[in-house]
């Protein structure tokens, strides 16, 4: 069973068949290392229709002490069918970003997101942990999966 979409034909070619929404637990985690304590976000919300898959999350106030090196989150709900650049981000304070950073964009791979950073004559890199208390992070992916 499923929805139909078009009006000229019912092939299989345009039927949804495939819609969920939940919950996954978001994870915040530095490539050198992670936080002395586990943050983790249980109430992280997805919706896939087919294999687009839309998740958003917020972790407000939290504590990276103790986390070093680049910033990602892990934990999405579906694996990535390829990895590419999507979302929207929204930080603040205890992320370090270049003095002429222009763009911060969120980078699905596999399970995780990954944080670029666009600065101006310097290409793309990652956003790092300035670890410490009170650290807001907030990110909305849309990404494909198998």
């Amino acid at each position: 069973k499923g929805v139909h979409l078009g009006v000229t034909s019912a092939t299989a070619s345009n039927l949804i068949d495939d819609y969920e929404e939940g919950t996954w637990t978001a994870q915040i985690i530095g490539t050198t290392s992670n936080p002395s304590s586990d943050i983790t976000l249980s109430s992280a919300r997805y919706t896939k229709i087919g294999r687009l898959v839309f998740c958003q999350f917020q972790f407000s106030n939290v504590n990276t002490t103790g986390a070093s090196g680049s910033v990602r989150v892990t934990g999405l709900p579906f694996t990535a069918a390829t990895s590419y650049a999507t979302g929207n981000v929204m930080t603040y304070v205890r992320m370090s970003f270049g003095t002429s950073s222009t763009n911060i964009s969120p980078y699905v791979e596999s399970t995780n997101i990954k944080f670029y950073q666009s600065t101006n004559q310097s290409g793309w890199a990652e956003i790092t942990h300035n670890a410490g208390t009170g650290a807001y992070l907030a990110c909305t992916v849309t990404y494909e999966t198998t």
